[in-house]
């Protein structure tokens, strides 16, 4: 038996656009071209969903018999407002096996806390407070890669947040198959542009971030995969003695 691993990477990095004038912003947006030290960095996007994944192709038997994610597959994330590092929700991953292409789907997330830490300074009730006059909900996106027997690959953006503005990343080498990947990642238009604006979004975000994932949806979409609402207590950190 002969085996032959292909190994192919696809990325989002979602990042706050300065002219929407918040306190935390991302003042270099990710260009035409990215890294994979970028991609997998803290630094130039509120968080980057970087996934990698890989299947043994069979040259006998003509099939895919192994698959899998690489360790370097997940969230990314920079410090939000004031160094606090933001909250990452659990990675969401789906493998769909059966006749080629094989599929994979990853979900991540984060979710700023610095307004409820800020306030937490002041004890449970800043915490509170902190928590009830500016709340943000979480920033996701769900990324899908699906592998062909004789090595392509294909990479897509299926949903994400309504907020903040994302731009997507893939490399050229996914059309053909040769094993490995090379070379920078380059961005790659989804949705009709070059990348995702959520500036227009970011009030209908901040009011229907909440809560569980619109069905049917594609593209920006209102609530989050993990059904995290709002709420006066969404800072408290359950870690903690006191909840701050």
């Amino acid at each position: 038996m002969a085996l032959i691993m292909y190994t192919r990477s696809a990325a989002t990095a979602s990042w706050i656009d300065p002219v929407t004038g918040l306190p935390e912003v991302d003042r270099n947006p990710p260009g035409a071209m990215a890294e994979r030290g970028f991609l997998t960095g803290n630094a130039g996007f509120r968080f980057a969903n970087f996934m990698e994944v890989w299947a043994n192709y069979d040259t006998e038997r003509h099939t895919i018999i192994g698959h899998g994610f690489t360790t370097a597959s997940g969230i990314y994330t920079s410090p939000s407002f004031g160094g606090i590092p933001s909250r990452r929700f659990e990675s969401v991953r789906n493998v769909q096996v059966g006749r080629e292409p094989i599929t994979f789907t990853q979900i991540v997330g984060a979710r700023t806390e610095s307004p409820e830490k800020i306030g937490g300074i002041f004890g449970p009730l800043g915490n509170i407070l902190g928590s009830a006059i500016t709340a943000f909900p979480p920033i996701w996106s769900e990324i899908r890669i699906q592998i062909y027997n004789d090595g392509r690959a294909e990479a897509s953006v299926l949903r994400h947040s309504l907020f903040p503005s994302m731009t997507f990343y893939t490399r050229p080498i996914n059309a053909s198959g040769a094993p490995n990947e090379m070379g920078s990642y380059i961005r790659t238009p989804f949705g009709g542009s070059s990348y995702y604006n959520g500036v227009p979004n970011l009030n209908r975000w901040k009011e229907n971030g909440w809560g569980a994932t619109h069905r049917g949806s594609s593209g920006p979409t209102g609530g989050n995969p993990w059904n995290f609402e709002e709420s006066v207590l969404t800072g408290i950190d359950h870690t903690q003695p006191f909840g701050w």
